[in-house]
């Protein structure tokens, strides 16, 4: 019981995360539901840009300090996934013209993102990964 008071307490002193979390919630669920490339969805996701923009421009979140250096194995962590993503898309894409046998990430990611609540998942994924790149 004490800690739920304090969460509550919390909660009440800062709002704005459970807000913004909230906020991010019922719009990753309403954007879920569009049809993808659907005129709507793709308004959806200019307009949240935007938004992200402007809170990056006129009300920047807290920033977390800079690595002093970043390792070889955080480099590799990153590089080898982009650069095997890469080539596969490009060699599926321009090689093979994306056949069944050969599909591309958006493809293959398709029958994944047919359920509403899937793409409103991968939605708020977006968003939360948008709010980390705000606070570097």
């Amino acid at each position: 019981m004490a800690m739920s008071e304090g969460v509550l307490a919390w909660i009440r002193a800062n709002p704005w995360p459970a807000v913004g979390w909230t906020t991010a919630v019922f719009v990753a669920w309403v954007v879920g539901g569009f049809d993808s490339f659907a005129p709507a969805s793709e308004m959806a996701v200019v307009a949240i840009s935007l938004g992200l923009f402007g809170v990056a421009i006129f009300a920047p979140p807290p920033r977390k300090p800079a690595p002093r250096r970043v390792s070889l194995i955080g480099w590799l962590a990153w590089l080898v996934p982009i650069l095997t993503f890469s080539v596969l898309e490009i060699v599926n894409s321009l090689v093979f013209g994306s056949t069944p046998t050969h599909p591309t990430l958006s493809g293959l990611m398709d029958p994944v993102l047919e359920s509403q609540p899937v793409r409103a998942a991968a939605v708020l994924l977006w968003l939360a990964a948008g709010r980390e790149l705000l606070r570097r």
